[in-house]
């Protein structure tokens, strides 16, 4: 197969010309059930929070998570698809109230075992009005939940939109 995605688990890589990835499948995609309750805990933070953006404007932030969970999270499959766990934010207004639900996400390129750390980037496009905005961050199992919908911590970031 030709593919322009950044991981193949299950896939035997024969060439690499950026963008694109020639692989073999070896086996066929893992199955991805819901995760159990008690694996929607999660610790974020993010390098170099954003506090000055312009309207609709995209800013790239690096997004350190860490499974603080029994479980491990699996990692996107070749299709992505549904239960494939990623990070992912709101734009609030600066009462907590949801303006924009699903603005971004970025998706696990590996899977990540119970006590491990992984950064990545997410993009997030700032609101088409100005004004002073919550950015919160959250992690999410496509398909089933919201990490902070089951009790997670998300991280909550003033910012001004110009």
């Amino acid at each position: 197969m030709i593919s322009t995605e950044e991981n193949c688990p299950g896939c035997e890589i024969l060439a690499t010309v950026r963008p694109y990835t020639l692989a073999i499948a070896k086996e066929p995609p893992r199955p991805r059930p819901p995760l159990p309750a008690q694996a929607f805990r999660a610790e974020l933070s993010v390098r170099e929070s954003p506090t000055d953006l312009r309207a609709k404007k995209p800013a790239v932030l690096l997004v350190r998570i860490k499974n603080v969970s029994a479980v491990t999270w699996p990692a996107r499959e070749r299709g992505g698809g549904i239960h494939q766990v990623s990070v992912g934010n709101h734009w609030l207004d600066a009462d907590g109230k949801t303006l924009i639900n699903d603005d971004a996400r970025s998706a696990l390129l590996r899977d990540l075992k119970p006590g491990e750390t992984i950064e990545l980037p997410l993009t997030v496009n700032a609101p088409a009005v100005a004004g002073r905005y919550l950015l919160e961050i959250d992690m999410l199992q496509e398909g089933v939940s919201w990490f902070g919908l089951k009790g997670s911590q998300t991280v909550r970031m003033p910012v001004d939109v110009h």
